[in-house]
């Protein structure tokens, strides 16, 4: 039987815990576009990732001076196996219905463009810094703790639909902050 002769650099365990370390908001914005509203999955899915990762650094080589780049792409490769993997054994999940070819493109279109999605979210961060603090609170009870308009007019004494006002408001100069930061980057709308 031929013996299969690797070619490339390897990886060392450290290597690799410092590499994740050092791009987990990539891998993790990865998971996220394919699972944008599930938070725990995500979370789970990264770690399984890392871990069939960790299993099968024996097998990784790369030809570059540094593996950043190819590990990178290795490893969003098995979190999209992983990912697609728990969407169809999740058929409840609300995003199980869609194509998997569709989702495949989508995942294609952010791994490969990700300068641009990352100054997107660097973007964001420091647009979501410039509101004003009731505002990053709404943002944060909204999207962070995933409350209902009902349950946030509830805080603040207002009805449902000045919550949701209020929401797209933010929203809108959110989109126009970053925007903004995106050109001042050089990249367009």
């Amino acid at each position: 039987m031929p013996r299969t002769v690797l070619t490339g650099s390897t990886l060392e365990p450290e290597a690799f815990v410092l590499l994740i370390a050092r791009h987990e908001r990539r891998i993790r914005g990865f998971i996220a576009t394919l699972l944008p509203f599930d938070r725990d999955a995500v979370d789970d899915l990264i770690q399984t990732t890392y871990l069939v990762a960790w299993r099968k650094l024996a097998e990784f080589r790369y030809e570059r001076e540094t593996p950043d780049e190819e590990a990178v792409r290795w490893i969003i490769a098995i979190a999209r196996f992983e990912t697609f993997s728990h969407m169809r054994a999740n058929k409840k999940h609300r995003y199980a219905e869609l194509d998997e070819q569709l989702l495949g493109q989508i995942a294609d279109v952010q791994s490969e463009d990700w300068g641009r999605f990352d100054a997107r979210w660097r973007a964001f961060g420091s647009c979501v810094q410039k509101l004003e603090g009731s505002q990053r609170e709404v943002i944060r009870l909204r999207y962070g703790l995933g409350l209902s308009l009902d349950e946030i007019g509830q805080r603040y004494g207002k009805l449902p639909n000045t919550i949701a006002a209020r929401l797209s408001r933010i929203r809108r100069a959110l989109e126009k902050c970053i925007g903004t930061s995106l050109q001042n980057e050089g990249y367009c709308r």
